[in-house]
Parts: structure tokens; sequence; C-alpha cells
């Protein structure tokens, strides 16, 4: 008898375990949920356990402990979050915080629009991307002579909205070292004055590792400005984990360039981290 009180006393035990629930370390409640699941496709609430889902449903309670943190959603939607896999992320960056150009329709408005940014720009060194199309204003590309006189002491390189040409202001070629002398780079072709043969526009044929090499030496200040505007961007659509595609062609700080496998750790409210052109935001 005393056996066989042992043992129904031990299976009640391991029942008793076995239908235990861990402690969640926080649940998020009275929440829209959507799950993903087609079969259960909605829910109320959500347990997490060492960085775990470990419930999702509507009875949470048998996962709240004393060290639960309980959230209430007042009712919000929640849905799983996006990763993706191909971006421009530092790109996207500088055209979201720097001159745009895309609506430009005339020479005139072109310049008129330059203007206007270049007297709100401050001490911003370099003046990047631009993102106009010479198609827009009948096909006439934009010369440098068309912004000289307005950038002040910034060097600039304009792109074209495709990524394929780009306008560099005299201030750009002399740092770059480019003048009438210069070959075109490979694949790419300089657009000269054809009486003077002094370039009036970089004319993009080649790999964006060219520009970037030759121009594009940013200060870690205006690379933290780009990924820091992109990074409230993506966030408020739900993306929390993204990979920048050539990430590692951009020049960072002032003695050099991230090169593969070095790391930059970037301080934004969206906790950024680069890595050999991987990005993830936790």
């Amino acid at each position: 008898m005393k056996s066989w009180s042992l043992f129904f006393g031990l299976f009640l035990l391991s029942v008793s375990c076995r239908d235990k629930k861990p402690e969640a370390d926080q649940i998020f409640f009275n929440a829209k949920i959507w799950t993903g699941d087609s079969s259960n496709p909605r829910a109320t609430a959500i347990a997490i356990k060492d960085s775990v889902i470990v419930y999702v449903g509507d009875d949470y309670k048998p996962y709240a402990g004393n060290r639960t943190v309980l959230t209430d959603l007042g009712g919000h939607m929640m849905v799983p979050g996006l990763i993706d896999n191909h971006t421009h992320f530092l790109e996207g960056g500088y055209y979201l915080s720097s001159i745009d150009l895309r609506q430009v329709r005339s020479k005139e408005e072109f310049i008129s629009t330059f203007k206007k940014y270049i007297d709100s720009a401050g001490s911003r060194e370099w003046i990047r991307t631009g993102n106009w199309d010479h198609e827009a204003w009948g096909g006439e590309l934009p010369k440098k002579e068309w912004i000289d006189s307005l950038s002040g002491s910034h060097p600039v390189f304009l792109s074209r909205y495709d990524g394929h040409m780009g306008l560099a202001n005299s201030i750009a070629l002399q740092r770059a070292g480019i003048d009438k002398n210069t070959p075109d780079p490979p694949g790419g072709e300089i657009v000269r004055d054809p009486k003077t043969g002094e370039p009036t526009l970089i004319q993009k044929g080649w790999t964006d590792d060219y520009e970037l090499r030759t121009f594009a030496i940013d200060s870690s200040g205006q690379v933290l400005i780009a990924a820091s505007t992109t990074a409230m961007q993506v966030e408020e659509q739900g993306v929390f984990s993204t990979v920048s595609a050539g990430l590692t062609t951009y020049r960072i700080g002032t003695d050099g360039k991230l090169a593969p496998g070095h790391k930059m750790d970037v301080d934004t409210s969206a906790g950024l981290q680069f890595w050999s052109g991987l990005l993830t935001m936790s």
C-alpha cells in the first residue's frame, strides 16, 4: 500500500511540474496581436522569457510571477518586427537629411533650390546626394558652373537619382585631384568642356566605390546624422533588423574608412550597430 501511495504521490508531483508554466520576464496584454499563424491569427497577450516568446494567446496569467513586468498595450496593434535583407542604409540617410532635387523641372529651379539649401546648410562640410534628373528639364546635363558661385566653402557631389551620374563642384574636383589632364576612370567618363577640356560633370559609369574613395570623405558626425535619420525612419515602419548593402565602402571618421571586419558602434535612440556590412537595431 505504501509503495502505491509513494508512486501516486510522485505521479501527482510530475503532473504538477509538467503543468507549471515558466515565469515570464515580460508580458504584453490587452493587445491586438497578429500572430502570422493562419489557424490562430489573433491573440491578446504575449509572454517572453530570456528573449524567447513562450506564450501567445489570451490566458497569460499562468505565466505571470512576482518578477514579471506586465505591460498593458491599451488595445493597440502588435505585429512581428520586419527584417529587410537589402538596404542602402547610410545612403538613404544622406538622401533624407540632405538636399532634394528630385522635383526640379528647370535649370533655374535647380540653381534656386541649391542656393536655398546652401543658405541653411550651416557648418556641414560635404553636400551630397541630390537625386536630380536632367531628363525632367529637357536633357541638359548640369554643370559645376551652376553651383560653384553658390557653394561657399562646401565641397559638393550631387548624384543623379539612379546613382549613375554625379555633379561635383570645383572644390570637390580640386580635393580629388581631378582636372583636364585626368583620364577617365575605368568604366566611366568625365564630362568636359569641349573648348577647355576642363571637367564640367563627373558622369558615373563606374562603381560607387570609386565615388566614395574619391569624394565622400565624410566626418564621423555626418555618418552619425545619416544613420540616425534612417534609423528613425525604419523604426517607424516596424523594421528592427536590416543588412546594408555596400556599407563597408563608406569612409568614416577623420582618419580612414570602415574596413571589413571592423566595428563601429553608433549611439542613437534605435541602438544601431554596424558590423562588416550588417546593421542591426536592438
